[in-house]
């Protein structure tokens, strides 16, 4: 879901909605025009990520907000190791469905695979969503995500911005002196450009 939300908020024209405002929904029975309006959004994607052993299946729907009838949808079947392919299909699948012309650039961007290490990735995955709500334990085992993150993969530079973004999360939040932090997150986020 992150992914799919930071994929299409790269292509110019598309109103996407942040994530903290779409995940209040998760795992409640709202219908999609009530989602729609509250969202002040056109159309609703939807899906499930099923896996077996190392098999993946991702279904996808995008739905009219206003109707809730499907516009589009479709099933993506494949292997753990494959899964950052299968989000770019699912992703250019939508954007495909949403009838939008891609630059070349937005379609150089959407192509980036930034790590192929599959746990590295959930590490990752983890670490982003472990701070809520930001109270010092859970900072601290979310950037404890996040080292781990590198140590795994340190080509990618996810784990330096999450690390940049957790320390600088907790300045902001009067967790720690925000001058000695600021310089560390500043160190971290260098690193992961």
């Amino acid at each position: 879901t992150e992914d799919l939300i930071t994929d299409l908020s790269k292509i110019s024209g598309l109103f996407v909605v942040a994530r903290n405002s779409t995940f209040v929904f998760k795992g409640q029975a709202i219908d999609i025009p009530t989602i729609g309006r509250r969202l002040g959004v056109a159309n609703v994607i939807e899906g499930s990520v099923r896996k077996l052993g190392q098999r993946v299946r991702i279904n996808v729907q995008l739905i009219d907000a206003k109707t809730g009838g499907h516009v589009w949808a479709d099933r993506y079947d494949g292997t753990l190791d494959e899964v950052f392919e299968l989000q770019d299909l699912v992703c250019n699948a939508v954007v495909d469905a949403m009838s939008v012309k891609l630059s070349k650039s937005e379609t150089k961007r959407l192509g980036t695979i930034h790590t192929t290490d599959i746990d590295a990735y959930e590490l990752f995955v983890k670490a982003k969503a472990t701070p809520y709500p930001p109270i010092p334990a859970r900072m601290a085992a979310a950037n404890e995500l996040f080292k781990q993150t590198v140590q795994k993969a340190p080509d990618f530079a996810g784990g330096y911005a999450g690390q940049a973004w957790i320390v600088g999360f907790g300045a902001l939040w009067g967790h720690e002196d925000p001058q000695p932090i600021g310089l560390r997150a500043e160190a971290l986020a260098y690193k992961a450009i």
